[in-house]
């Protein structure tokens, strides 16, 4: 197994986590084989994610294609994986299975060259050594192509340079466009017009641009919070970041469909889910709390239901005010504990009455639990009162009530 884990916060040195080694002993064939390829391409690359398409795993592992979707989201569910999809190539995030949070990288701990923010005199430096006839245009630079598939005699290959610019090129030759990770793949097509994975070629820019003096972008900065919001299989949809882990400045964006690694700064078109939606699926007792940080405060004390299972924890984007008949229809037939916040406006008291009675009638059992006045909400009050406090609150007849922070 890789040692990608190092840099995990629950694990010393280079062994792996306890909860991993505990799951291994009920893994599938198929799920053993999938999760012991990506921890090699993990280790290889000393990077905590790989994007990979579906054909190529299969052919890697002997997994039939038709079973690696469930092997997929067995590892997804069991916290060993958090996968995002751009058309047909997934992106595999390794994550701590102690707390399911992805694990940082190797290369500074997460750090990305952003290619966008390659500066004109970069771009000059990557294209211009390629360049057959090269010469300066009014925005750019000009030269034959260098595809190999294009025989080309008069310069008919431009680039656009500016700052920021990502290095955007087309050629009226032989009408191919795009950006560095095209150039890349274009660049690689053999006599049989066999080319580079997009993957590759990702590398490829990234390692060039190193060479060429760029540093790892800046813009994401290591104490930002990201909150992923996933479908059922676990591929994320969207997610609610918190620069600097400030509310104040927290914003919601998407994975851009079309590069791996990218996001666009809205939700558009996205489905509004439930916050840890895999785990919601498989609970039989769900907790629902008012933010994603109360949803990890309570998720961390590992609480166990009345019939020994663990309990899930979520919440909604865009805050109070926002449930949805999607949202009731996840929680149909389960157990649910509303524990909602202590605003002085009386906002999260009237945003549980709103899901309470969306819920009445459909769930097997509820229980609305408010908290003392003087806690703001469940993560201010589990500063001054214990896991055992809260389950008495909420009553032993649910909770377990042997469980300890």
């Amino acid at each position: 197994m890789s040692n990608i884990y190092r840099f995990a916060p629950h694990v010393v040195h280079f062994q792996i986590p306890q909860t991993l080694i505990q799951k291994l002993v009920f893994m599938k064939l198929d799920e053993l084989k999938l999760l012991n390829f990506l921890h090699s391409e993990f280790q290889r690359t000393n990077r905590s994610e790989v994007t990979l398409q579906a054909d190529a795993i299969s052919g890697k592992t002997g997994i039939h294609p038709t079973n690696l979707g469930a092997a997929r989201s067995s590892l997804v569910a069991q916290g060993l994986l958090l996968i995002r999809k751009t058309g047909k190539i997934i992106t595999y995030v390794c994550t701590d299975p102690s707390d399911r949070t992805p694990v940082p990288d190797g290369i500074l701990y997460g750090g990305r060259i952003n290619f966008d923010d390659a500066s004109a005199d970069v771009l000059r430096r990557y294209f211009e050594p390629q360049l057959k006839l090269c010469k300066p245009t009014e925005n750019g630079i000009k030269g034959c192509c260098p595809f190999p598939a294009h025989d080309d005699k008069t310069p008919s290959f431009s680039v656009e340079l500016m700052d920021g610019g990502g290095g955007r090129w087309s050629c009226f030759g032989c009408e191919k466009s795009g950006k560095l990770i095209d150039y890349e793949v274009y660049l690689s097509e053999d006599a049989a017009g066999v080319t580079i994975s997009r993957t590759e070629a990702h590398r490829r820019v990234a390692d060039r641009l190193r060479v060429l003096g760029v540093k790892e972008s800046t813009k994401r900065r290591l104490d930002d919070i990201v909150y992923s919001y996933c479908d059922e299989d676990g591929v994320v949809v969207s997610e609610t970041v918190r620069p600097g882990g400030k509310k104040e400045d927290m914003y919601r964006r998407r994975p851009h469909p079309d590069t791996p690694g990218r996001y666009i700064a809205n939700t558009k078109g996205c489905a509004n889910l439930l916050y840890r939606l895999p785990e919601v699926i498989e609970a039989e007792t769900v907790i629902v709390v008012e933010g994603e940080p109360d949803v990890e405060r309570v998720r961390g004390l590992h609480l166990i239901d009345a019939g020994s299972s663990e309990v899930a924890v979520t919440t909604i984007a865009n805050g109070a005010g926002k449930w949805l008949p999607s949202h009731t229809a996840r929680l149909a037939g389960k157990w649910v504990i509303l524990i909602g916040d202590n605003d002085l406006d009386g906002k999260g008291l009237k945003h549980m009455q709103q899901v309470k009675a969306s819920l009445d009638g459909k769930v097997t059992d509820l229980r609305h639990i408010q908290l003392p006045i003087e806690c703001r909400d469940v993560s201010h009050y589990l500063e001054n009162h214990s896991a055992k406090e809260l389950i008495a609150l909420v009553g032993e007849d649910w909770l377990d009530p042997i469980t300890e922070v």
